[in-house]
């Protein structure tokens, strides 16, 4: 685990701006969250989350880029899952917080 006392390198504090920039989006929050129960497919998370699928897809392939979640090929379908725990850990001390204001 980092040390919270040190100001991260400019190259980490970039990454992590950019990483932030990622969640700051309602449509990929809403996403994120679709996935917290589990693996999906597109038009699973397209139903939960009511968008169409390319909005879907478009915004699957930015979280994929950014590591937030994994796509598994099976047969013809890719079904996608949060990438690690630390996306549900970010996503839950997010909601936390917002609640304690």
């Amino acid at each position: 685990m980092a040390n919270l006392n040190n100001v991260p390198s400019k190259e980490n504090i970039l990454n992590m701006s950019k990483l932030l920039k990622v969640f700051a989006d309602d449509t990929r929050l809403k996403i994120l969250y679709s996935l917290l129960d589990g693996e999906k497919c597109v038009s699973q998370i397209q139903r939960k989350v009511e968008m169409s699928q390319s909005a879907v897809s478009h915004q699957l392939s930015v979280l994929r880029s950014s590591n937030l979640v994994r796509r598994v090929k099976r047969a013809n379908l890719a079904i996608y899952c949060l990438a690690d725990d630390h996306i549900k850990t970010i996503l839950q001390m997010v909601y936390d917080h917002i609640l304690e204001v």
